[in-house]
């Protein structure tokens, strides 16, 4: 919900859902929720982020990708024109997730899983549940491949904790290889926010 409410007003966004949850405070939105095939016409998530190629999607917020066919849905609509798209996936660390998300799209097309994830994905939000019952971003990365073709994450910015729900946002000073994309999208970032 978060992320979602930052996406500018007039782009057409999906969300899909496995129960309705995000409130999407935008004009143009449609809900899907995936539904047992017990129900009779329901559908599952993997399928209805599918449908959302035919629905001309700029953005799909799915609430959590779980099986092969989830992961590869995702990144194929992605592919499909819904950049800057939002999922989320459960994981104890970004790079964690990252593998995740790789296996999973790999287990579903055995063909360039890996590659399809570094040109889907830009950026991975981690957040983590404190014992003051809150959750925290507690870590931003980008997702870059290395030399060898590897996934690997450059942490921008990170959350360091100084215990009992204390601590304070950092950037690490690495500036993110989108930053100039952004600039030439007419987003403009004061470079200073990456501690450069």
């Amino acid at each position: 919900n978060a992320l979602g409410s930052e996406i500018p007003d007039g782009e057409r966004i999906v969300t899909v859902e496995n129960s309705a949850m995000m409130l999407m405070p935008q004009l143009y939105v449609l809900s899907l929720e995936a539904q047992n095939a017990s129900y009779g016409q329901g559908g599952d998530l993997a399928s209805l982020i599918r449908q959302t190629s035919k629905l001309r999607a700029e953005r799909v917020l799915v609430d959590s990708i779980q099986t092969p066919a989830d992961a590869s849905a995702f990144i194929g609509a992605i592919y499909a024109g819904a950049q800057g798209s939002i999922a989320t996936l459960s994981a104890l660390t970004a790079a964690e997730g990252i593998e995740n998300l790789q296996r999973l799209v790999s287990a579903d097309n055995v063909t360039a899983g890996m590659a399809k994830v570094v040109g889907a994905i830009d950026i991975v939000v981690s957040l983590r549940a404190f014992s003051d019952a809150t959750r925290r971003i507690v870590d931003i990365s980008e997702v870059v491949s290395d030399e060898n073709g590897n996934v690997a994450l450059v942490p921008v910015f990170v959350w360091e904790d100084a215990g009992m729900g204390n601590g304070q946002f950092k950037a690490t000073g690495n500036v993110p290889a989108f930053y100039r994309a952004l600039e030439r999208g007419g987003v403009s970032l004061d470079p200073s926010i990456f501690n450069v």
